[in-house]
This record gives C-alpha cells, sequence and structure tokens, in this order.
C-alpha cells in the first residue's frame, strides 16, 4: 500500500510533539524491516551504514543514498539517518532526542544507534536489516 502524503500538511499539536494521526496507520512513525517495502514500495535498496568516505564501496553507497535519504514519515519528521542506516520515528526528533534530517551530523543520532547490541530495538537498523536473510 503506497502512502501519498504530503510534506505541505504536518501537524503538529500545540506543546509541538508530532501528531500521531498524520502517521501510519496502526504502527506511528515506525518502520520495521517487514514493512519497508510496503511502506515504500518504489525502494530498491535497503538503508545501510555509510562506509567510509576512501571505501571502495561509498560511491555505490552515495547512489543508494539518494534513494532512500530522502524518504520521510507522513508527519515529516522520521528519516533514516545517514550514518546508521537506522530509522528515527517522527516523535524522536527534537531537543535531546535527535536531530532533523537537515541538521544529520557525525555523531547526533541517538545513543540507542551507538549500541552495539541492536536486538532490543524495534524499528528498522541498517546494520541488522539491509542484510538479506
Amino acid at each position: 500500500m503506497a502512502h501519498n502524503h504530503s510534506h505541505d500538511h504536518y501537524h503538529r499539536q500545540n506543546d509541538g510533539e508530532v501528531d500521531p494521526k498524520n502517521c501510519w496507520p496502526r504502527n506511528g512513525c515506525t518502520v520495521k524491516r517487514k514493512q519497508l517495502s510496503e511502506i515504500y514500495p518504489n525502494l530498491t535498496v535497503r538503508p545501510r551504514p555509510e562506509p567510509q568516505s576512501n571505501d571502495n564501496d561509498h560511491d555505490k553507497w552515495s547512489n543508494e543514498y539518494e534513494q532512500w535519504g530522502p524518504l520521510r514519515c507522513p508527519c515529516g519528521n522520521g528519516y533514516f539517518c545517514r550514518e546508521h542506516g537506522d530509522w528515527i520515528p517522527g516523535d524522536e526528533v527534537g531537543p535531546g532526542k535527535a536531530v532533523p534530517a537537515d541538521q544529520q551530523r557525525q555523531g547526533a543520532c541517538p545513543s540507542s544507534h551507538y549500541e552495539e547490541d541492536c536486538s532490543g530495538r524495534e524499528n528498522y537498523v541498517g546494520r541488522r536489516d539491509a542484510i538479506e536473510i
């Protein structure tokens, strides 16, 4: 099922929190590996961590990033981080949690992106979920 929501229709509650009614039905701003092709049917690559700039794979990754880097959830805030390829839900974007997509920089992801064990994380994790099983 394609989700054609205009980013011109972002709605926030008075306190600045994301209004969940503007995110996907049943799952808010959550993106799990199994949902990736349903939520983004035109995506032909899986978000994954950015390799070092001198890595032979960086050019391929850059081309892939052009496809998944601009993706957002319907609230306009959720995105896949460039550094890890991990999904950041829209309700985590804000002071003390995650920077907006246009302010991404090395080391600015939520602390969970830097934890070695990602097995308990619900959302898409690039290093775990980009690998085909």
